[in-house]
């Protein structure tokens, strides 16, 4: 799941976000191109640390599952926002859905490796699924530059959306969310 991920965000969105900008003349305060997609692109990531941040007791309170499925229907909201509504305003929204999704969802993941992981190989799955979102953040360049000359980038957002509904569909029907901490174990309260 960190795969697919990481390749949708830092592999497709981050790798196509200039050009996307620059097919639809997306401009912000009279930026040149490449300073309008670099906001566009600082505003996603805002949107993943800031969600990063509220993620974490969240999903110790109300279960992986219940974190990882909306943030997965974030991210492909954003995918399709971006896709459907190429405007500033809609693509401002659009990347700032797939940065807020992707924090919502990647790091109740890793705990939930913690959760099952057997006595004393947490860490090790833990760098398990860094390596697969690394191959992830690797591979989605190399396919998605090819794939955006193919079908446009517009309809390669709208494909990222659909396999976003894939995954989280995989997500509901395999995630089992009986590992969900009481609020006693939550530090701070």
């Amino acid at each position: 799941m960190n795969f697919t991920i990481r390749f949708l965000y830092a592999g497709v969105l981050l790798s196509t976000v200039v050009l996307y900008t620059a097919e639809h003349d997306i401009s912000l305060g009279g930026l040149a191109g490449t300073g309008s997609s670099g906001v566009v692109m600082a505003v996603s990531v805002v949107a993943l640390s800031a969600s990063n941040l509220a993620v974490g007791r969240l999903s110790d309170r109300l279960g992986r599952t219940t974190t990882v499925v909306p943030g997965l229907a974030v991210f492909g909201a954003g995918f399709a926002l971006a896709a459907l509504v190429p405007t500033t305003g809609g693509v401002l929204a659009g990347v700032a859905l797939v940065g807020g999704g992707a924090g919502l969802a990647g790091p109740p993941l890793l705990a939930y490796l913690g959760d099952i992981a057997p006595g004393g190989d947490a860490g090790k799955l833990g760098g398990v699924y860094n390596v697969f979102g690394d191959l992830g953040s690797t591979l989605g360049p190399l396919v998605a530059l090819p794939l955006a000359s193919a079908i446009g980038l517009s309809g390669e957002y709208l494909a990222c959306a659909g396999l976003v509904v894939v995954a989280g569909a995989i997500a509901a029907t395999t995630l089992r969310d009986d590992s969900t901490a009481d609020e006693s174990a939550v530090p701070g309260d």
